[in-house]
Formats: C-alpha cells, structure tokens, sequence
C-alpha cells in the first residue's frame, strides 16, 4: 500500500513540478548561459514526448521551448545554432507522432460512437417493447 500511496503522489506531484520549473526558466531565460539552456532544452523535449505526462504539461513545454527560440537566437554562441535545430527537431518529432496516432484516435472515436448508438437503439427497443 506504500508504494501505490507513493506513486500517487509522484503523479501529482510531478506535473506541479514540471510546471513550476517551466515558469522559473522563463522568468530567468535572458540570464541562462548556453550550456543551462541546452539542459532545458534536453529537459523539455523530453517532457513533450513523455505520455505519461499529463496534456497540459506537454503543451508548457512546448509553449517554454518557443519562448527560448529568441533568448538562444540572441546568443553569440556557435551552439546557439545547434540549440535551435534541436528545438525544431523535437516538435517535427512531435508533429509525426500525433500524426501517426490520429487514426487509432479517429477509430476508437468511431467504435464508442457506434456502440453508443448501438446501447440507444437496444434501450429504445426495450422501451417500445414494454
């Protein structure tokens, strides 16, 4: 029971967190060197591809890596460049996963769709039958 009480808590407690930290760096991101943005980067993209994240968290990690686009852009920096095609990279990465989940979405849309009608129709039946 102590290891579900725990794993309960890292659940909720982790996306508070992801959040939180999410709001620090874009507070601080003009003031980041290049070598801190690089493991916020690392960070980040991670978080966009974790599915065990909750939706909202994937979408600030998405909304604080857009934000960093300038901070890196500003950089005099030869790995402000790398930083940047890293960033593009993840979200390309991102597109073509939702891409390839959109048909499982749209078919399990379609089975509930069609046994909700189906559960509609058998209640009618019944109800005209009595």
């Amino acid at each position: 029971a102590g290891g579900a009480a725990l794993r309960a808590s890292h659940e909720t407690l982790r996306p508070l967190a992801c959040s939180t930290l999410a709001d620090l760096i874009h507070y601080v991101r003009g003031d980041l060197s290049i070598k801190q943005l690089s493991r916020v980067v690392y960070i980040f993209s991670c978080n966009i591809h974790d599915s065990s994240l909750p939706l909202s968290i994937q979408t600030t990690s998405v909304r604080l890596l857009l934000n960093l686009v300038e901070s890196i852009f500003h950089k005099n920096d030869p790995e402000a460049r790398e930083l940047l095609v890293r960033i593009l990279h993840c979200l390309v990465y991102k597109f073509k996963t939702i891409k390839e989940a959109i048909p499982k979405i749209a078919a399990a849309a379609h089975a509930a769709h069609a046994a909700a009608i189906a559960a509609a129709a058998a209640t009618a039946a019944a109800a005209a039958a009595t």
